[in-house]
């Protein structure tokens, strides 16, 4: 059931072994045709088989999920017009990821540390014997392994211009991965460089430049040209100020699409390869000294820094990425905050901003909603993979409910939003989290709720005059359909929500209910109340709540945030004895059910001091009475 596949690069072999998902045994999927060299038949497969990943059996049986961009990259000899096809075909497949369930860290086979320090002796890689494909890799970092044409690789940059800024999860940029196999890799070293200039300062996980790489895995010595433009230069002599950026466009896509997103905006010249004081000091969670240094040298806040913990990412953060990563108190977050106020929206491991960082790992609320207000923006940016902060907090599973509201609220659209993967980001709830869902299952219009002054019935209604609200409901019907947001009350409502807790007149409810029955069963922010709670709740008329059972008798036996159903509200507000007759007899088991503080209605009857107390406890011990 597997195929035994051999790929061949400039005399270097690999043994990969190939099992297809899903479709074990056939040997017709298009990686399997790339490998083989059958291009004119893989040419008529591409199209939704571009975008299937493939599992692959790489170095030490090391199971990786790839795409057949990543495939076709690892073969120096595929045509252009194959790669060319793949790109059309799933142009975010460049930035997309090598997938698997096992990590061996480059690197481990070394017998001794590759140093930076030019008075230390390096010692060398094993080259391709020790090193493959890994897990974190995108096409072009397998392009620069195997030493693909550079005609091809100028193409990959002319769609995704931002790859060749990316590292692997190893920590590795596509320079370093051609330094480390610079027989196969030398023709691309030069073309790296001239891409991003800066790269050659850029170390690996390790701590180790590219020069450092090259010198280990070259038998007499660097030629004299890749030595030359691989030695680093003091930064002030090179006349850059910012990381170089190619002039491509992005083919097929517009301007504010995936890349453009993805795109660094580091200064590299604040790149630092020592830690720095205030980076030290936050990362090892020791506020009070940060704070006492930031105030001396605020500058240093928006220094880049390689953390050498090896629970960060194998990338250069700021000190404010280290705050969210260390969950840092928020005056400490709000005085890094001040100090490099653009930090909010500068980019990390994997294209990450600090509220994808944020969402990841477990933050307080109070550092959620900071960030958002800081970057309102950010809740709608996706990281390298497509994901939205909101996906990183489903995935996280240690965010409570709050998080989630924040981010909707922020960026309703996010509930449509699909990652690389196609998937939602309910998607990746736990099979257990049914009290989330329903943050989700309130829809977009929902979370998209305008100011009240936008609507101009729901406005009428909170200022008391139904007249005029009768008459704009008859005018614009669909205005009952619109979701406001009261500046005094933070959370939604619906127009019938207001006209029930503000005791509107009978006809005006019976009216709103007709021109959107759905609200019926709608249920509003307020600890998820549904009509008939609210006006339970604020003492409706015994003929207002005639009118919500008759549309939807259900609603008498649904409970609200607090397991509350109607009668329970009904009988703390001391209702009269026909509304609780007629919730008695919509729900004839209400009156002994319990909300979430073990209570029934009879309980909040008794401790009613309402003069018609002895009238409702009669009813509620004979829920089948009838007048």
């Amino acid at each position: 059931s597997i195929e035994q596949l051999m790929i061949i690069s400039a005399g270097q072999q690999i043994n990969m072994t190939i099992a297809l998902p899903r479709i074990i045994e056939n040997e017709n999927c298009l990686a399997s045709l790339l490998i083989r060299g059958e291009y004119e038949r893989a040419l008529s497969k591409v199209g939704a088989a571009a975008r299937k990943p493939v599992r692959a059996l790489v170095k030490n049986d090391q199971d990786l999920w790839l795409l057949p961009i990543h495939v076709a990259c690892a073969l120096p000899q595929v045509p252009f017009a194959v790669i060319d096809a793949l790109v059309k075909a799933y142009p975010e497949g460049l930035m997309c990821e090598t997938v698997g369930r096992t990590f061996q860290k480059s690197g481990e086979s070394r017998t001794s540390e590759i140093s930076t320090d030019s008075n230390k002796t390096s010692t060398s890689f094993d080259s391709l014997e020790s090193f493959s494909i890994d897990v974190g890799w995108l096409p072009i970092h397998t392009a620069a392994l195997y030493g693909i044409d550079k005609n091809i690789l100028q193409h990959l940059l002319r769609v995704a211009p931002s790859c060749i800024y990316c590292k692997t999860g190893q920590g590795f940029l596509p320079l370093h991965v051609s330094c480390l196999v610079i027989d196969t890799s030398f023709h691309l070293i030069e073309f790296f460089i001239e891409e991003f200039p800066l790269s050659i300062y850029v170390p690996t996980s390790d701590g180790v430049i590219a020069q450092r790489i090259a010198e280990s895995n070259t038998q007499g010595g660097l030629p004299r040209k890749i030595k030359r433009i691989l030695a680093p230069k003091p930064l002030d002599k090179i006349g850059i100020s910012e990381s170089p950026r190619p002039s491509h466009s992005i083919i097929g896509q517009k301007e504010g699409t995936l890349y453009k997103k993805m795109q660094p905006s580091r200064r590299m010249e604040k790149v630092s390869q020592k830690i720095p004081i205030l980076f030290k000091a936050l990362s090892d969670s020791r506020w009070s000294d940060a704070l006492k240094h930031l105030s001396q040298k605020p500058e240093d806040a928006s220094i880049w820094t390689l953390s050498p913990n090896p629970t960060d990412p194998p990338c250069h953060l700021l000190p404010f990425h280290i705050c969210i990563r260390r969950n840092a108190p928020l005056h400490v977050v709000k005085a890094v905050m001040d100090a490099e106020p653009s930090a909010t929206k500068r980019r990390e491991f994997m294209g990450m901003l600090p509220l994808h960082v944020a969402c990841t790992v477990e933050n307080d609320i109070e550092l959620i909603t900071y960030l958002i207000e800081a970057y309102p923006k950010a809740a709608a940016k996706i990281d390298a993979v497509g994901m939205l902060p909101l996906h990183k907090a489903c995935i996280s599973g240690s965010h409570s409910s709050d998080t989630f509201v924040e981010l909707l609220k922020a960026y309703p659209k996010a509930l449509r939003t699909t990652d690389q993967k196609a998937f939602l980001p309910q998607d990746y709830l736990r099979s257990d989290a049914g009290s989330l869902l329903k943050i989700f299952n309130r829809g977009e219009k929902f979370w998209e709720a305008c100011e009240i002054k936008k609507n101009s019935l729901s406005n009428l209604l909170c200022q008391k005059q139904f007249d005029a609200a009768k008459l704009r409901l008859q005018e614009k019907p669909e205005e009952a359909r619109i979701w406001t947001v009261h500046p005094f009350v933070p959370y939604r409502y619906l127009a019938l929500h207001y006209a029930c807790i503000l005791n509107a007149p009978t006809d005006l409810v019976k009216a709103l209910s007709e021109a959107y029955p759905d609200a019926l069963s709608l249920d509003c922010q307020e600890h998820d109340m549904l009509p008939l709670h609210l006006a339970c709740q604020h003492s409706a008329r015994p003929t207002t709540v005639e009118i919500l059972l008759n549309s939807y008798a259900q609603a008498a036996a649904i409970p609200d945030s607090h397991g509350l159903l109607p009668l329970h509200l009904a009988c703390t507000q001391g209702a009269s004895t026909m509304v609780i007759q007629m919730l008695t007899r919509a729900n004839p088991d209400s009156s002994e059910t319990i909300d979430h503080k073990g209570h029934t209605p009879k309980f909040y009857a008794k401790n009613s001091r309402h003069p018609s107390i002895l009238q409702s406890m009669e009813v509620l011990e004979q829920p089948e009475y009838s007048c």
